[in-house]
């Protein structure tokens, strides 16, 4: 972007572009040429735009994440893992999306999940794994530590040098 400065040149960067298609509300979000996630009203709309809703798929990829860490340690560790599953719950109150003077925030006031592993290997052993994999998560990092979210000047044009 314009007028930002690189502080750690250590760090790598994840761009994405999302697009409106121009089905109601519908989304899809593409890392290139590869789509990530298309975007809608939700699981629970009976609207053609099909899609998880951006709370869902938030939600996911706190999931996603743990897993993809929990797989991956297991894999190297070379334990048996039947199955994965993380439940997840958030509770927000729709009331703060509608008006920005209600004083009620529009994001999630509490997350909930659960890790469920399926292994004939030692419990103690999967509780370390599933404790080490949640640590290593940055989608969770970034839910509990906070990042900065910056805003460019609204404009019909990118303005973030490396989109082209």
């Amino acid at each position: 972007m314009k007028g930002v400065r690189t502080i750690d040149a250590n760090l790598k960067t994840v761009q994405l572009t999302v697009d409106w298609e121009h089905i109601g509300v519908k989304s899809i979000a593409r890392a290139g040429e590869q789509t990530v996630v298309e975007m809608g009203k939700g699981a629970n709309s009976q609207s053609e735009d099909k899609g998880a809703s951006p709370m869902e798929t938030f939600l996911s990829s706190l999931g996603g994440c743990i897993i993809v860490f929990l797989a991956g340690l297991a894999e190297k560790r070379r334990l048996t893992i039947n199955n994965i599953r993380i439940y997840i719950e958030g509770d927000y109150d729709p009331r703060g999306m509608s008006s920005s003077s209600s004083g009620i925030r529009p994001g999630f006031q509490q997350i909930r999940y659960q890790v469920v592993v399926d292994s004939p290997d030692n419990p103690e052993v999967i509780r370390k794994v599933i404790a080490y994999a949640v640590k290593a998560c940055p989608i969770k990092d970034t839910i509990m530590q906070g990042t900065a979210v910056i805003e460019t000047q609204l404009s019909q044009e990118p303005q973030m040098a490396t989109i082209s």
